[in-house]
């Protein structure tokens, strides 16, 4: 996600716009914002009277509480080279709650926590033989795209 427009060029683009003879396409194409970010500014400044910018909305609530989310450390902590799925089976095994892989993947970045999911060993990759008889490699390959 990008970072907000600065107050200066908002205020030249309301400006711009209040001096009319010019549509808010044009002045959106002058200036180089979209239409609707010009829309959206005057909106803002009728709603407020100025054109700071709003405040950030917070994101998503997380899944798991406090309590359920060091559950996740201490198994990240323990075996940091699990995958998103183990963690996810582990988790609604030890506290009931179905969770996607998305959520677990996204726990450990909240809490400040790296960690690099694990790679299938050379030894596991495996060709077999498909129905109508071609070859295919199941496993990761050497550039580690899974097939």
């Amino acid at each position: 996600m990008g970072k907000g427009y600065l107050l200066d060029l908002r205020e030249r683009v309301i400006a711009a716009y209040r001096r009319g003879g010019r549509t808010r396409n044009q002045i959106a194409d002058d200036f180089g914002v979209g239409v609707a970010t010009v829309g959206r500014w005057l909106a803002l400044e009728r709603l407020n009277g100025n054109l700071n910018p709003r405040p950030h909305g917070g994101g998503a609530q997380s899944v798991f509480t406090d309590g359920e989310c060091a559950i996740l450390l201490e198994f990240v902590s323990l075996r940091p080279d699990r995958t998103n799925e183990e963690y996810r089976v582990r988790m609604e095994k030890r506290t009931g709650k179905p969770s996607s892989t998305s959520t677990i993947s996204r726990e450990p970045c909240r809490l400040k926590l790296t960690r690099k999911e694990k790679r299938l060993p050379r030894h596991r990759i495996v060709e077999r033989k498909t129905s109508s008889g071609a070859s295919r490699v199941s496993g990761r390959t050497d550039a580690g795209v899974e097939s």
